[in-house]
């Protein structure tokens, strides 16, 4: 063996001890979300859509968001490669057991893969933590209306009631990360554990007391578009990017954990949520540079047509209507994605 041949060798090896010793070698638990993340429950069967991108359990219709199969894909695949060790999912959504299986059986992410065969756990409304106060004639199952019923408020915010505590699992919190488009979901020893998943209603409300009237911008070429319907199309596409970069971090940076490098990115120092820097080109570009290389790799060879790849993709600069929304600068700076369809 020549010296050249030894020192690839040595480095190699130095690589490979290094990631070890960053990463590790047991598993990380990706926990999701299932409503308003990747499922969304329908009437019917929008004319001209896929069926396929439907899912019926019981009575009960819900329709998949774009790039789902590609999303869980690579949750499970890509990141199993770059974290080098591996990833196991569960489900944890407060619907019933029985809704909450009937969902993941229902997805397939083509003609040989079924999402449940991916799946580790189903956790649903009984494994929520209840963390209000109630009286002992009150049953578990009716504390959101009896507390709704105290001063006749509708809006009681479903997680001031319950938690979805991460512990249930009995898993290494340093590698568990729960996607979920609620900030207040976990308890708040676990913020740093939540990757909060686009949801603009409460990015553009509540954290920002974004002004009502003011979601409608121009985009290049003077289109016309929806912000919110936008965000919300491609919220699974950002989601991957905000992940991707949270491993780099993990990867490059001084942080112990994935969930620490994960709220390093996610929040400032005064506990401001970066929704600019979280919605920023590279963010939805190596989202979808992940999705694509899943759907030609993991997706494409059992069943081309159950997803559509985009013509293209692309993410364009927001121009806000200053006139709507002249406090929102700040807020509305960076991109927004966009595709077009075959």
């Amino acid at each position: 063996m020549n010296s050249m041949s030894k020192l690839f060798i040595l480095a190699l090896v130095t690589f490979l001890s290094f990631t070890f010793s960053a990463f590790g070698s047991e598993p990380f638990l990706f926990v999701l979300d299932m409503d308003r993340l990747f499922v969304k429950e329908k009437a019917a069967i929008y004319e001209g859509d896929d069926p396929s991108e439907y899912i019926q359990v019981g009575k009960e219709l819900y329709r998949l968001a774009p790039y789902t199969p590609e999303f869980l894909a690579a949750l499970k695949f890509y990141f199993q490669k770059e974290l080098g060790a591996e990833v196991k999912l569960a489900i944890f959504s407060a619907g019933t057991k029985e809704r909450n299986q009937g969902v993941v059986n229902g997805i397939r992410l083509n003609e040989k893969t079924a999402f449940y065969s991916m799946v580790s756990v189903v956790k649903s409304f009984p494994d929520l933590t209840l963390i209000a106060k109630l009286p002992n004639s009150v049953k578990r199952e009716d504390a959101l209306s009896y507390i709704k019923s105290l001063g006749g408020q509708d809006n009681v915010p479903f997680f001031e009631i319950f938690s979805k505590d991460l512990s249930i699992f009995n898993h290494d919190l340093k590698r568990t990360v729960i996607f979920e488009d609620n900030l207040n979901a976990t308890p708040s020893s676990q913020t740093q554990n939540l990757l909060a998943v686009a949801r603009p209603d409460i990015y553009e409300t509540k954290l920002y007391k974004y002004a009502p009237g003011s979601t409608e911008h121009w985009a290049e070429e003077g289109q016309r578009i929806p912000i919110q319907v936008a965000r919300a199309r491609y919220r699974l596409v950002r989601a991957i990017g905000v992940l991707s970069h949270a491993v780099q971090l993990f990867r490059d940076g001084p942080y112990t954990s994935l969930p620490e490098a994960l709220d390093a990115l996610q929040w400032d120092a005064d506990g401001n949520f970066k929704f600019n820097k979280l919605n920023a080109k590279e963010v939805y570009e190596e989202g979808m540079r992940i999705l694509k290389l899943v759907y030609n790799e993991q997706l494409l060879p059992g069943h081309p047509t159950l997803v559509r790849d985009p013509e293209y993709f692309e993410v364009r600069p927001v121009i806000p209507r200053t006139q709507d929304c002249s406090n929102s600068l700040d807020f509305m700076g960076g991109y927004l994605p966009w595709a077009k369809y075959r």
